[in-house]
């Protein structure tokens, strides 16, 4: 998280301003080990995880909520029927 903060400005590509709660959030994501996922309706503050990701390894997903679950997670298969 020091990176972005040395960094004074926004991840290359981000056309707002980095908030200073979206650095404490992620960092909070990444140093607790029971969070595996970091999940928002924020689908800019997908760059900021992503610059992130590129320097450091992180130790959670980042997961958008107007990703469809299909796409963010793969095919969940179904077993037997609701009738089952």
């Amino acid at each position: 998280m020091a990176m972005l903060k040395a960094s004074k400005g926004t991840p290359t590509g981000t056309e707002r301003a980095v908030v200073i709660n979206d650095i404490k959030l992620l960092a909070q994501a990444d140093i607790e080990n029971e969070i595996d996922g970091f999940v928002t309706s924020d689908s800019e503050g997908r760059k900021l995880y992503d610059a992130l990701k590129k320097n450091i390894t992180l130790s959670f997903e980042y997961v958008d909520i107007k990703t469809p679950c299909d796409e963010q997670f793969g095919y969940l298969p179904l077993h037997g029927s609701p009738a089952d």
